[in-house]
């Protein structure tokens, strides 16, 4: 059956090349190069959204301090946000690009938490930051 050639035809209306080929065996080992992004991205998200939602209850909890404390870290906070909107983006789409681009926000973010008393909260935007460029450098990319 591997001797079969691919039968090559014209198609006038549309103008395209189709090719089909009657071989059993590439239609059962499916795709031949299956790309996936790194593990260390997907804990990042994770890791990213678990904090996202622990800064927000921790503020709705306090009740009016919470707010004021949301104000307070609110550019931190959104640019940490988009961050981990990217870095799902780029996950999903296997793209370096947009995963470099969510790097980006996260140094934003570590850069935006700027209050020298509250120096916590760099260290999730940082860690964030790393973990998702050790992530790039061990994804193969798919965009051309």
């Amino acid at each position: 059956m591997s001797d079969q050639k691919p039968n090559v035809e014209l198609n006038k209306e549309e103008d395209k090349l189709i090719v089909e080929n009657n071989s059993v065996e590439d239609m059962q080992n499916g795709p031949k190069a299956v790309k996936k992004p790194s593990a260390l991205l997907s804990f990042s998200f994770y890791l990213a959204l678990t904090y996202i939602l622990l800064i927000i209850s921790i503020a709705l909890v306090d009740g009016p301090w919470g707010i004021v404390f949301l104000i307070f870290l609110g550019p931190n906070l959104i640019a940490y946000a988009i961050a981990t909107i990217l870095t799902r983006v780029g996950i999903k789409k296997v793209n370096k690009t947009v995963l470099y681009t969510s790097a980006g926000f996260y140094l934003l973010s570590g850069l935006l938490a700027f209050d020298p008393d509250w120096q916590m909260f760099r260290v999730f935007p940082y860690l964030s930051l790393v973990l998702v460029l050790i992530g790039i450098f061990l994804t193969k990319d798919t965009s051309n």
